[in-house]
């Protein structure tokens, strides 16, 4: 008896437009239409942020990986040149020898 009732009530245009008319129905249509609208906005917002920072990691990644192979660059060529003449002092205690290592 009650489900026809409902049913009688939902499919009667009349009362339906009655119904969308009244203030506490529009007030809720205000409020969903704001909720959706600022969840749109903080989702926008967050997604911007996330891109940011994604693009800002990968910036700082690419700076690393060139400041590393660099260094390993450069420590290879003074490997292949050889210790630079200043390191390779005579030993104050023993005259005539040296740190370093002669390369053959």
């Amino acid at each position: 008896m009650l489900s026809r009732m409902l049913a009688y009530l939902v499919n009667n245009l009349q009362v339906i437009e009655k119904l969308a008319e009244s203030r506490p129905i529009r007030r809720a249509a205000q409020l969903t239409a704001y909720a959706l609208t600022k969840a749109q906005i903080v989702g926008r917002d967050t997604s911007e942020r996330v891109m940011r920072s994604q693009t800002l990691r990968q910036e700082a990644s690419n700076r690393l990986r060139r400041v590393r192979e660099t260094f390993v660059k450069e420590v290879k060529d003074g490997w292949k040149d050889g210790p630079p003449p200043s390191s390779c002092n005579p030993d104050p205690a023993t005259p005539g020898t040296s740190f370093c290592r002669q390369r053959r």
